[in-house]
């Protein structure tokens, strides 16, 4: 068994990645169905992590260098980032973007559809 993601967010958006849909049925029954469970490898799992993890301090560090330069402080950059983050993965994750986000998703497709 793998857990997939980060051992903190397990309480709320954790999974852990079992080889077998019996080994799937057996720990949901163990622990009464209060995980998230899926069938996967360690392998898949390994890269998942690798690629997630990559990507997104990637995008912090972006982040941070770019408000860093037009002069916001600390503060304001550590808000920032630990309150828009999370809303807006999720609301990607749901399909619910507001409409700044699908107006700035909308000109990268118009983008793309020139190249």
């Amino acid at each position: 068994m793998k857990l997939l993601g980060h051992a903190y967010t397990l309480e709320r958006a954790g999974t852990f990645v079992v080889l077998t849909e019996e080994d799937r049925r057996l720990f949901s029954s163990v622990t009464s169905g209060a995980f998230s469970t899926i069938v996967g490898t360690e392998s898949s799992v390994r890269m998942a992590n690798t690629i997630v993890t990559t990507e997104t301090l990637r995008a912090i560090i972006s982040i941070e260098q770019q408000l860093k330069a037009k002069h916001f402080d600390e503060q304001m950059i550590e808000r920032a980032i630990k309150s828009m983050i999370p809303g807006i993965v999720d609301a990607h994750i749901t399909d619910t973007h507001g409409g700044f986000a699908r107006s700035i998703m909308e000109r990268w497709e118009n983008e793309n559809d020139g190249k």
